[in-house]
């Protein structure tokens, strides 16, 4: 984390002697860090339901807008790769990859290029893959996920940027394990949610 940092220090100084840009911009490229440090599981196995905190989650995503509207509305997808830990521990760590459609809308704090407030609603598919050691009968579960995030950003006139956001992140994931097993039983369906977090970079052009 102290390297991200350091290395967004290092990209303002940058974005800041960096020559302006030429015309409007009208494609965003973004990379960013994300943070759940509150997540929550709830389960349903053949009508039994259960629910129970879950540790640290964390990954990164690539973004990839079309700029509309002088940049007050951007539209493109993300592909976000997430790690979920089960047991609050390092035993039970399980990537998650998703691939979503993205919706932002920006409003200009002042003159542009500047500071921006945003919101971005994302929805999109789900995969949450196994493990190494999982046995080889296993599939991956698959389903959907969503995220709404509330954030700023600062854009230079070269057009490179830093952002956070904040918000939440909701997986929603079924499993079949029917007849796998001596147990006839074995439909699971699982939804993960929580607060989450993103720091990145961004490029305008």
């Amino acid at each position: 984390m102290r390297r991200f940092l350091v290395s967004l220090v290092m990209l303002s100084v940058l974005g800041g002697a960096l020559p302006a840009s030429a015309g409007d911009p009208s494609v965003q490229v973004s990379l960013a860090g994300t943070l759940q440090p509150v997540v929550r599981m709830r389960w349903d196995l053949d009508g039994q339901a259960s629910s129970g905190r879950m540790g640290l989650g964390g990954g990164g995503e690539l973004r990839v807008e079309a700029l509309l509207l002088g940049g007050r509305l951007a539209l493109g997808g993300l592909v976000d790769a997430t790690a979920v830990n089960f047991d609050r521990g390092a035993a039970q760590v399980r990537p998650v990859l998703g691939i979503l459609a993205s919706v932002r809308g920006g409003l200009p704090l002042g003159a542009s290029p500047g500071w921006e407030a945003s919101l971005r609603v994302a929805v999109g598919y789900a995969m949450w893959l196994q493990p190494a050691d999982a046995p080889s009968k296993f599939t991956p579960d698959h389903g959907w996920t969503m995220k709404a995030m509330i954030g700023a950003q600062h854009t230079w006139k070269s057009g490179l940027g830093v952002f956070v956001e904040a918000g939440w992140a909701v997986l929603g994931l079924r499993q079949d394990f029917r007849g796998q097993d001596d147990d006839g039983g074995g439909l699971l369906h699982q939804m993960v949610h929580g607060l989450a977090f993103s720091l990145g970079v961004a490029w305008r052009f």
